[in-house]
């Protein structure tokens, strides 16, 4: 019934511009930051709300971004139990996927379209 859960594990963003993050849904969406009038970005000062904490983001604010863009980072994926098998080495993200499918007996076979 509450999509806010009581503790936050992780949270990772590939890369974002300065935002204010309290780790709680917003009331209406907005966009963590905002051009300043100076037409530089800024962290949101409408995601600001009590509890919130200023995040200081690896975008410069020249770019013009608003919000988290992605990065072509590898990134570290661990698997434990059955169909962990098949979560080794160095794989394309599209392999999750398939990956999950096997660890749950579906029918992982991507060629196939049934």
């Amino acid at each position: 019934d509450n999509p806010d859960a009581d503790v936050t594990l992780a949270v990772q963003y590939a890369n974002a511009p300065d935002h204010y993050e309290n780790y709680r849904f917003q009331n209406a969406p907005t966009s963590p930051a905002t051009a300043g009038k100076d037409g530089l970005v800024i962290a949101n000062p409408k995601r600001a709300p009590q509890g919130a904490r200023l995040v200081q983001g690896n975008l410069p604010t020249t770019t013009g971004e608003t919000s988290e863009v992605h990065s072509a980072d590898d990134v570290v994926l661990m698997a434990q139990g059955p169909g962990s098998e098949y979560f080794h080495g160095v794989m394309d993200n599209t392999e999750v996927f398939f990956g999950i499918l096997r660890a749950l007996g579906v029918d992982g076979n991507k060629d196939n379209n049934k």
